[in-house]
């Protein structure tokens, strides 16, 4: 959302969505994401240390990466991963959602209780600021 809106939301942590199980949270926890061992190693080899298989998430030195299934959204969001438009930025290709995008994404996320209370409803306002940039 930072890379779209160019504005400091303070996140508590990085979201990377990549290729998993479509079913998400209904699959095994260590059968959701695929290529996990990789991630995992490679996540280790940078000095991050896995503290919740469940939710595929790392931290160093209080930085929280957390890993979901991309191929989830549609299901999710309404939003087609073959949709989002493709950056590439020193080498790095990634997927980028538009505003509108990440409209339905937060409005879906923002119906998790466990969410917002762990999030500081911190959805509701990228929701406000996004309907703002919209209507304009």
């Amino acid at each position: 959302m930072e890379y779209v809106s160019e504005k400091d939301w303070c996140p508590s942590d990085i979201d990377i969505h990549v290729p998993g199980d479509p079913r998400g949270w209904r699959a095994p926890d260590e059968d959701r994401i695929y290529h996990w061992d990789k991630i995992q190693a490679l996540m280790e080899d940078e000095g991050y240390r896995l503290v919740d298989l469940h939710e595929h998430e790392f931290e160093k030195n209080g930085v929280y990466v957390e890993f979901g299934s991309k191929d989830t959204l549609l299901e999710f969001s309404g939003v087609n991963p073959e949709d989002l438009r493709q950056e590439n930025v020193g080498g790095v290709q990634f997927s980028v959602p538009s505003e509108e995008q990440f409209l339905s994404i937060y409005q879906e996320s923002s119906k998790d209780s466990y969410r917002n209370e762990n999030n500081n409803f911190k959805d509701f306002k990228k929701i406000d600021y996004l309907k703002e940039v919209l209507d304009d």
